[in-house]
């Protein structure tokens, strides 16, 4: 563990899953987010997005994801990571989007990425998709993959990245 330059304490690997959903939104850094998500949480005031992430399975800090984004007008995104973290393990994802002034809450999904069309967060069914950018989520309502082999290899393409970045030397 290490002591950061936002004052509190959080663990290399959360730093490690901190700077790859930097990277996925193609960001290098943004303020500490406060109002009780996870330490290691980090504004990104110009996208008006919050990203944080936790070993913690749902519905732990969902209350807090309503209030930051209440706070804040900001959507939110919180990775949930098993602490043993291995190649047949996928991470899952919380967004809260804000439609027409409301949070939205999308729970249960999983990441995709596609080499043309960059990150986005697909349901484990069917419903909508959130595109991961530079300038915050994007709300789709029809999924962001027409088939489902172009959905599993998406999935599939992002667990390895993730696993790469999470557990360096394990991919």
């Amino acid at each position: 563990m290490y002591l950061t330059d936002t004052d509190y304490i959080i663990s290399s690997r959360t730093q490690r899953v901190m700077s790859f959903l930097l990277q996925t939104v193609g960001r290098k850094g943004g303020a500490k987010a406060l109002g009780g998500l996870p330490a290691g949480a980090i504004f990104l005031h110009d996208a008006r997005l919050i990203l944080a992430s936790t070993c913690c399975m749902a519905p732990l800090f969902r209350p807090q994801m309503f209030d930051a984004a209440t706070r804040t007008s900001a959507d939110v995104l919180l990775m949930r990571y098993d602490q043993e973290m291995n190649a047949r393990t996928a991470a899952t994802f919380d967004v809260l989007v804000h439609v027409d002034g409301n949070g939205m809450l999308f729970g249960d999904m999983v990441l995709s990425f596609d080499p043309d069309d960059g990150y986005w967060l697909v349901p484990n069914g069917t419903g909508c998709s959130v595109a991961l950018g530079y300038e915050g989520l994007r709300l789709e309502f029809d999924i962001a993959h027409t088939a489902w082999q172009q959905r599993r290899e998406g999935v599939t393409a992002a667990q390895a990245q993730l696993g790469r970045s999470i557990l360096p030397g394990a991919f």
